[in-house]
């Protein structure tokens, strides 16, 4: 059973020592996956509601090696022997890299995750990776953002997307588990596999580290009070995380607002917004010391991620600390050239040194217009392993609003900014033979 749960094709069989679920974090052997009946008569499972079909641990095979259900179904898929929820055999034969992303309602953090995952999969040709969909149906509602905002019929369609908080009511984000009499809401994790590609710099090394990353999106309302609780546990993934990704959003911020009307008519400046993500983050730095059983007053080490969204927004604030890195507004490439031996055509790697330049602009420009913020990311912390990263996951403002008075945006204006590089910065603090840089 072993070898056909870790079956890849064009991989070597090598198990993990031990698989953490991604729904509960429960550690168990690659061995004790269960599998997922497929015979209709199997339709009920007394941990997962709503006519899931049954798991259980096979004693019959076919010839094949594929598991068999009670009733003869063959069975593919397998879940976790704790929860019950679908853990894809791949997290069998490669380590998980869980990063966590977080940010007040209305921060962008929707659009950029969309555009995020979109743009490291368009440019993943130019830097030689690879990322594709371990569980396609886990990650839909991911590709619904995505072809709102990249696959529209006409260039005038509006691209409006559902905020994490009013999808979350749907259980989009959260699945339900039960426990005897308790029930559990889990957070939905998405899932893919990064793989290097033909012509990566450091190919053999790469391949030796496959990863799948694990990505969480926290709904700004799990921050308030009583939003985490035993029987809805939405937020502990962050204390697990091995990278942190915060959307400080500063047309949120008085005194970042203030600069900008004076310099835009960006209709996002004339609204009247009041800001709590200061509160909100400390919260989020709490909660994850908690978790790992530390003390309140330590300092988190897990790298951090200050995403900057809406750049296109308040790009003129920046310009001035970027100095000579600044491109009349914009930011330069993250990349740079490597030119390989034998005169073949250059790879594409990430430019880490100037991403830091860059990183030290954006904490000049909050010291001057959003300070409380700024130390309090460097109270709770480590300010070695935060870096601050703008991004724009659409590249520009909104077109107008609709008739329910929310902002869209004009398909054919959609140019993101650096929307990939906050995952690509954490990937290769981690992984730099995967995600691999140029030297100072």
């Amino acid at each position: 059973m072993l070898q056909k749960i870790v079956d890849e094709p064009g991989a070597a069989c090598t198990t993990v020592p031990e698989i953490t679920c991604p729904h509960c974090w429960h550690v168990f052997p690659p061995e004790n996956l269960k599998f997922i009946a497929t015979s209709a008569g199997l339709a009920f499972d007394h941990r997962v509601p709503d006519g899931a079909m049954r798991r259980f641990l096979p004693s019959q095979f076919t010839l094949q090696g594929d598991a068999l259900d009670p009733l003869g179904g063959v069975c593919t898929e397998t879940a976790c022997p704790h929860c019950h929820l679908k853990v894809p055999k791949l997290l069998a034969l490669r380590d998980v890299f869980p990063v966590s992303l977080f940010g007040s309602p209305s921060s962008g953090k929707s659009y950029a995750l969309g555009s995020m995952l979109w743009m490291l999969d368009v440019n993943g040709a130019r830097y030689r990776l690879g990322i594709e969909d371990v569980d396609a149906e886990a990650n839909a509602i991911i590709h619904d953002y995505q072809e709102s905002l990249f696959n529209q019929p006409t260039q005038d369609s509006p691209v409006k997307l559902l905020k994490t908080e009013e999808a979350s009511l749907g259980a989009v984000w959260y699945q339900t588990v039960v426990f005897g009499a308790a029930r559990k809401s889990l957070p939905k994790p998405f899932l893919y596999r990064v793989d290097p590609l033909a012509g990566h710099p450091a190919y053999e090394k790469a391949r030796r580290q496959p990863q799948v990353l694990c990505i969480y999106d926290n709904a700004g309302e799990t921050f308030e009070p009583g939003g985490e609780r035993e029987d809805s546990p939405v937020t502990r993934h962050m204390s697990r995380a091995k990278g942190l990704i915060f959307a400080f959003d500063p047309t949120q911020e008085p005194n970042f607002r203030k600069a900008c009307r004076e310099r835009s008519t960006d209709p996002q400046w004339a609204d009247e917004r009041r800001s709590r993500q200061v509160t909100l983050f400390g919260e989020a730095m709490s909660r994850v010391l908690k978790f790992r059983g530390k003390l309140p007053t330590e300092r988190v080490d897990t790298p951090l991620v200050v995403m900057l969204p809406k750049f296109d927004a308040w790009a003129f604030l920046l310009e001035p600390f970027l100095g000579d890195t600044a491109v009349r507004g914009k930011l330069p490439s993250p990349y740079r050239d490597l030119q390989r031996k034998g005169g073949d055509e250059p790879v594409k790697v990430f430019n880490a040194p100037l991403i830091r330049k860059v990183s030290e602009a954006c904490r000049r420009m909050l010291q001057r217009y959003a300070e409380p913020m700024l130390t309090r990311v460097e109270e709770r912390c480590e300010p070695s392993r935060t870096l601050f990263i703008p991004v724009s996951a659409t590249g520009c403002g909104p077109a107008g609003k609709d008739e329910e008075g929310k902002y869209f945006h004009r398909f054919g204006d959609i140019k993101p900014i650096w929307a990939e590089v906050p995952l690509l910065t954490l990937l290769n603090i981690h992984l730099p033979e995967l995600v691999p840089t140029i030297r100072s």
